[in-house]
């Protein structure tokens, strides 16, 4: 397994159900409930079966539904909405590649839509954001962990990618805040260029590599606690597991700022979303996504300031 087990002994509030139609779905998944959540309950069958599930048995805390046999996916999952209880996470498994599809799922309540075929890593990786989702709508944080500002214009040559960027240089410069600013117009944007630097294909290859990103974003806090982490032994060349399977040797308050650190690596995040809309599918996914998850958005309809 590619992360840390969870906490799944009795009291944890963890626990697992799945309904998947070929076996080597079920063995993957099996594989990852012994590591993450023993005693899961992982049958064949789809929604029909995960409905007879939950119509006899108390609510899973995550619940994993098969619907590559289903014709209408997302009409056929609406009946367990009813049978569960509302923090189940629900993550559903299908064959149909469709981004629309997706985003009606998502929009519906459903944790992710993963498409067939799937790696284990993969779908390990699903199963625990869904159970860190579910823990995290449960716990009030203090503040908010990071902002993200969205920046489109109208049309094309209105001004929004010079918004975006003094926009950023406002919020590091003048207001202290770690920012990130990202162009996702990955063809024609503008943002390197006005700073001086070379444009190149990194954007792509990191929207394509979810974990390089994620690695390369959890450099600076590995340095920050470079010192803690020698003391209990991290190697941080084996990457982010080395850190979670040690961190428990500190003190609750170090452990506790690490953790956060970790899930805070920017505060606010402006993203110039103008121009064309790039090609292939986890590109138009992210970029779709930043759309539908900003909070704060900033249209640029014209070229000019008028009085």
């Amino acid at each position: 397994m590619s992360a840390p087990a969870l906490d799944v002994r009795p009291g944890s509030g963890v626990s697992l159900a799945a309904f998947v139609s070929d076996d080597d779905t079920a063995t993957k998944l099996n594989n990852i409930a012994n590591f993450h959540w023993p005693g899961a309950v992982i049958n064949r069958g789809g929604c029909h079966d995960a409905g007879a599930y939950l119509a006899s048995s108390p609510s899973p805390d995550l619940l994993v539904v098969d619907l590559d046999t289903s014709e209408n996916p997302f009409e056929d999952l609406q009946p367990l909405a009813e049978l569960c209880d509302p923090s189940t996470q629900v993550v559903a498994l299908g064959v149909i590649n469709d981004l629309a599809l997706y985003k009606q799922f998502t929009s519906a309540g459903v944790a992710d839509y993963l498409v067939k075929p799937i790696s284990e890593e993969e779908l390990e990786t699903a199963l625990l954001a869904a159970t860190f989702s579910e823990t995290e709508a449960t716990e009030s944080a203090p503040e908010s962990m990071g902002k993200l500002i969205v920046t489109i214009g109208s049309r094309g040559g209105v001004g929004a990618s010079t918004v975006a960027l003094n926009g950023a240089w406002l919020l590091a410069e003048e207001q202290g805040h770690r920012v990130a600013l990202v162009d996702l117009d990955l063809q024609f944007g503008t943002v390197a260029l006005s700073l001086d630097l070379v444009p190149s294909t990194g954007m792509i290859e990191t929207l394509q590599n979810a974990m390089n990103n994620r690695e390369t974003q959890l450099n600076d806090v590995l340095d920050k606690h470079a010192d803690l982490l020698d003391e209990i032994g991290v190697n941080v060349n084996n990457g982010l597991q080395d850190v979670y399977d040690k961190l428990d040797r500190l003190p609750a308050d170090k452990k506790a700022e690490i953790e956060a650190d970790i899930a805070a690596v920017y505060k606010t995040q402006p993203v110039d979303a103008d121009g064309p809309i790039p090609i292939g599918k986890p590109i138009a996914a992210t970029r779709a996504q930043v759309l539908d998850h900003h909070h704060q958005l900033i249209c640029v309809a014209c070229g000019r300031i008028e009085d």
